[in-house]
């Protein structure tokens, strides 16, 4: 999981446990716009990834990321943009890998 602030507030990151998913960072914010990035490693089986985000730790907005191949055996990376968001607001996100 990680938190971040749009712009009018300070920055507060919070790493997730790496496992089969890996957050990196959280870039490019502004006001209303946030590039995740991390890598998910699906080790060999199919498997759904997903950015959940929201301003609660319950999230309610996701973002599909795509994998290619969605069933390979090595970390993929990802930058995924979070478009829409409220200016001056925390949000919290999570990387979220499913097989």
């Amino acid at each position: 999981m990680t938190s971040f602030w749009t712009p009018g507030a300070s920055l507060v990151k919070k790493a997730l446990k790496p496992a089969t998913r890996k957050w990196n960072s959280t870039t490019a914010i502004t006001a209303t716009t946030a590039t995740l990035n991390g890598a998910v490693n699906p080790n060999g089986a199919v498997t759904v990834a997903k950015c959940e985000y929201g301003i609660t730790a319950s999230y309610g907005s996701e973002v599909s990321i795509p994998l290619s191949p969605n069933n390979g055996t090595s970390l993929q990376g990802f930058a995924t943009d979070l478009t829409s968001l409220l200016p001056a607001t925390l949000y919290h996100a999570r990387v979220v890998a499913t097989n």
